[in-house]
């Protein structure tokens, strides 16, 4: 199954047992926001959400005696950015507009301008629709030049240099 992704394992058990436990590696599987055991009449099912690698692994499914397992493996997804950032110059009190298309959708990425992290506020606007993702900054002052960086999947990034030239006095 692909990193990401979700998995629905499930066991069935006649006669139907007053309890199911389910299992990884050895341990114990607690409901969460990712492992939702279900249980139905003669039926048990462990749905597990947004996989990652460290899901891999074996998992058993036990009603008093009677067990069964199934091994489990993740696989990495490949993301890439399929378009790149450019570099942009604009003028000062102006908006520069950065985007990225990755190979995958819904990734998780982060920006950040000359090293600091940018959220979306009144100066900054980030969008991610599918496997495109932007990053809009509003009012620009030439001590925002520098260095704008995308991090996909806090795994790897790319950067663009921002350039902003200064009004003229008049």
């Amino acid at each position: 199954v692909l990193e990401s992704h979700s998995v629905v394992l499930s066991c069935d058990f006649k006669p139907s047992p007053k309890t199911v436990e389910w299992y990884k590696d050895h341990a114990i599987i607690e409901p969460s926001e990712r492992f939702k055991p279900k249980r139905d009449k003669n039926t048990a099912e462990l749905k597990i959400l947004r996989l990652n690698i460290g899901d891999s692994g074996v998992y058993k499914c036990k009603a008093g005696n009677a067990e069964t397992k199934a091994k489990l493996s993740v696989l990495d997804r490949k993301v890439e950015i399929t378009k790149h950032l450019q570099d942009t110059e604009i003028e000062e009190e102006g908006c520069a507009i950065f985007t990225c298309e990755l190979s995958e959708d819904n990734e998780e990425v982060e920006w950040f301008l000359n090293d600091t992290h940018l959220y979306p506020n009144n100066f900054n606007e980030i969008k991610s629709v599918g496997k495109c993702h932007s990053l809009t900054l509003k009012h620009v002052m030439p001590e925002d030049a520098g260095t704008v960086t995308v991090k996909v999947q806090k795994r790897f990034s790319e950067s663009a240099r921002l350039k902003v030239k200064e009004k003229p006095a008049v």
